[in-house]
């Protein structure tokens, strides 16, 4: 097993072709996402050489599995209306479903 810290898993992203709600956020504008806390082999130093932008897994099972970004402050990421996903079975060991990525930046919504 890999450090959950250092490594993770490139998962896709899915998005519905009617646009999404994240007002701009990674999901929006990348078609894989690098998540950390799921068994895997791409370092983080990788995904930041080839663009790729890292999210950790948050929440634990039974409870409410999503991604956030890397070092995400509390209270300001809410969820955008895509989803990530991975064929990998370190991924199903993890969720049977796509999980929820939480990259809508909430300091961007009009007051």
């Amino acid at each position: 097993m890999t450090d959950p810290k250092t490594k993770g898993l490139p998962c896709l992203v899915y998005r519905t072709s009617l646009g999404d709600a994240s007002l701009g956020g990674a999901s929006h504008t990348h078609d894989f996402l690098l998540v950390i806390g799921i068994d895997g082999y791409e370092s983080i130093e990788e995904a930041n050489a080839s663009g790729r932008p890292v999210f950790q897994l948050q929440g634990t099972e039974p409870h409410y599995l999503r991604v956030v970004p890397l070092d995400a402050e509390p209270g300001r990421w809410a969820f955008g209306g895509n989803f990530v996903y991975a064929t990998d079975s370190r991924f199903a060991a993890v969720s049977k479903y796509p999980l929820p990525i939480h990259d809508r930046d909430m300091t961007k919504e009009r007051r």
